[in-house]
């Protein structure tokens, strides 16, 4: 959670952060302790709400958490998603983006979740 409140002020520093934890989600979401994948999952999202990473890479990541067998952060990580595709639609429509997300979402949906 530290470095996930410094790392705007360090981002050249701590340009790996962002990659370790998704890593560590993508591969041991299942054997993590809920309460220490949530904070992994929060801390995520606020390196996202900072615009540090992209949008494709935090969602992407955050469909493949949706198999996991936790409710509460399955509520957290689905509305997360919602919200940040709204928010990047908000002014103007992102196409890029969007077809991006709807590629992912539909390989999420048509491969039973292989990347």
């Amino acid at each position: 959670m530290f470095l996930q409140g410094v790392m705007e002020h360090y981002r050249n520093s701590l340009e790996f952060f962002p990659i370790y934890l998704i890593d560590l989600l993508d591969n041991y979401a299942e054997q993590l302790n809920p309460k220490i994948r949530m904070k992994v999952v929060t801390c995520l999202i606020g390196v996202r709400s900072k615009n540090i990473i992209k949008p494709i890479q935090s969602i992407t990541a955050f469909l493949k958490l949706l198999r996991v067998q936790d409710k509460e952060m399955r509520k957290v990580v689905s509305a997360h998603i919602i919200n940040d595709i709204k928010r990047l639609n908000l002014k103007t429509k992102n196409h890029q983006i969007n077809k991006q997300v709807c590629r992912s979402y539909f390989r999420f949906m048509f491969y039973g979740l292989m990347f």
